[in-house]
């Protein structure tokens, strides 16, 4: 059952990304070819960016790990390790075909505490400070920090787990050729997720679906031949397990496959860890 929805997953994102590829993509060599927003993935998430000219496709996997023992009321902090790497003009449908990479074009990493206040018994109050370093093949290096505050509501409806989060996120990222980059984001977020009837590792499984809106105050752009965005909508389904699978106390990140549209951008991808 696992190995069939993975490689459902898979041709399901072969097929979207093929119907989307009239999205307009970098071309090598043009004047825009120094690109600062690969960087700042580490902290919007898995997609399309652009590097040097190069269209490259990133991956977050967002480790973490909680700092104490603590009840679902008391507040807590744990240690945020996420992980963004990529490979360059690369499409999702050559995994099919047996085309992958040998190698990782670009690799960033972050160290982050977030803290966790409970304000009832369904809201709570988030925030993350983290800083980290990104390389991309030798060719861009950058400086990371940045910060996240959001308000999160976790509740049970129709035998459904909901999640709805309000968002602020601040980041910078400097150094390399364009100096010092900058995007300020609020997003508007709700999941819904349905326990499984069948296990994943004696870990009860569980199918949601969610929706996003993003917006950008100051307009912002993932490749430089993409218009510049205020407004991003992305909608999408996950699949994972209710309670997380952990590994040396470190929980393994769900799958989710997703489509992300805003200006002229049109673009399907898979996301590891919850979607927002």
């Amino acid at each position: 059952m696992l190995r069939t929805l993975i490689l459902t997953l898979v041709a399901a994102l072969s097929v979207l990304s093929q119907a989307s590829a009239n999205s307009p993509s970098p071309t090598a060599g043009s004047s825009n070819d120094a690109t600062f927003n690969y960087g700042l993935s580490s902290f919007l998430g898995s997609g399309i960016y652009s590097i040097n000219g190069q269209t490259v496709q990133l991956y977050r996997i967002p480790f973490s790990a909680d700092l104490d023992n603590h009840s679902a009321d008391e507040p807590h902090f744990s240690v945020q390790l996420p992980v963004t790497f990529g490979f360059y003009n690369f499409q999702p449908q050559d995994v099919l075909s047996g085309q992958i990479p040998k190698s990782l074009d670009t690799l960033s990493v972050l160290a982050g505490i977030d803290g966790n206040l409970p304000l009832s018994e369904t809201w709570h109050y988030l925030q993350l400070v983290a800083v980290g370093y990104t390389r991309s093949a030798g060719l861009v290096d950058k400086k990371l920090t940045g910060t996240q505050i959001a308000l999160e509501r976790t509740a049970p409806w129709n035998g459904w787990v909901t999640r709805y989060r309000s968002e602020v996120l601040g980041a910078l990222s400097s150094g390399g050729p364009t100096g010092t980059d900058r995007v300020l984001r609020l997003l508007q977020g709700v999941e819904f997720d349905r326990p499984q009837s069948w296990d994943i590792f004696r870990h009860q499984a569980a199918i949601g679906t969610y929706g996003v809106v993003r917006w950008f105050p100051g307009p912002f752009a993932y490749t430089p031949t993409h218009s510049a965005i205020r407004l991003e909508t992305e909608a999408g389904i996950t699949f994972g397990t209710a309670e997380p699978i952990r590994i040396f106390r470190l929980p393994l990140p769900r799958l989710s496959l997703g489509y992300r549209r805003a200006a002229d951008l049109n673009v399907v991808f898979l996301g590891f860890g919850t979607p927002f």
